[in-house]
């Protein structure tokens, strides 16, 4: 099969392989979420990669008897429950920083339709007045060399 593929079918099974190692690595570990590691990390934690188990806290559930390999998952279930949180949270965010300017563009667009001609009818008074300002100073015998033309 791999003798007589295309050089793109080639290149898409390799991205497909690719992504799926990716999804698995993922799955199988936080390292992309958590920076530190147990001996590199600010708070000087030995056991900063390992869950914190709140025993009291667990007893008032019932869920005392729990392996520890329960209790971890439990909690990778609620760390991906908020990574999903927060990634939905700045999708929305985003989403209404991308529509409030597509509604300043809008107005804006409203704006320079509504006052679009204003540009022509305000030099169209310019152009009035500086003949209105002429005939007055003809009139009363002041003229500038610029009104002789």
């Amino acid at each position: 099969m791999k003798d007589i593929e295309t050089p793109e079918e080639k290149r898409i099974r390799r991205m497909a392989k690719k992504m799926r190692k990716e999804e698995k690595r993922k799955a199988e570990s936080l390292s992309d979420v958590i920076a530190y590691n147990n001996l590199n990390n600010p708070f000087n934690d030995t056991n900063l990669t390992q869950p914190f188990v709140w025993g009291k806290k667990l007893q008032k559930e019932g869920k005392e008897k729990l392996s520890n390999k329960e209790i971890e998952k439990l909690h990778m279930e609620k760390v991906t429950k908020n990574i999903r949180e927060m990634e939905e949270l700045r999708r929305n965010r985003e989403m209404r920083r991308m529509q409030k300017e597509d509604d300043e563009m809008m107005a804006r667009d409203r704006e320079k339709q509504m006052y679009g001609d204003f540009g022509v009818v305000e030099y169209k008074f310019h152009i009035k007045q500086a003949k209105e300002r002429t005939k007055i100073r003809l009139k009363e015998n002041r003229p500038k060399p610029i009104d002789m033309l």
